[in-house]
């Protein structure tokens, strides 16, 4: 969810649009999928003052977009937490399965949420 947040918006983008419990499950996440850089931008921006952000706002996405370099990175990290079923491996614990499971879920949540959103902007002219 986080990524795509990223993705469509910006950094700062992410960390307005995200609830403080999901930005540090975001921050941890990234933290625990070997994203360190990404964590270490989101907290970064989650710590900005107002009148700092504007400032801040292009250094934060290119840092971002240097930690997170594309959406196959994201997903390889997760597929080594959580390998797929096809390929044989299985998981050592169950709660990294559930974990990764979350963000894909919510990924996935998101991504129809934002598609939705759009349609409807572009109908009404928006």
């Amino acid at each position: 969810m986080t990524h795509g947040l990223v993705m469509n918006g910006g950094v700062l983008h992410a960390v307005e649009v995200l609830k403080p419990a999901e930005l540090d499950t975001a921050i941890a996440g990234y933290d625990y999928l070997g994203f360190a850089g990404a964590a270490g931008v989101l907290l970064r921006a989650k710590k900005l003052g107002d009148s700092d952000k504007d400032a801040e706002e292009a250094r934060l996405d290119r840092e971002y977009a240097t930690a997170v370099p594309d959406d196959a990175s994201l997903e390889s990290a997760m597929d080594r937490v959580d390998p797929p079923p096809e390929s044989g491996v299985e998981t050592q614990d169950e709660s990294d399965e559930a974990l990764v499971e979350t963000y894909r879920m919510a990924a996935s949540e998101h991504g129809r949420a934002q598609c939705i959103g759009g349609l409807q902007s572009w109908k009404s002219g928006a």
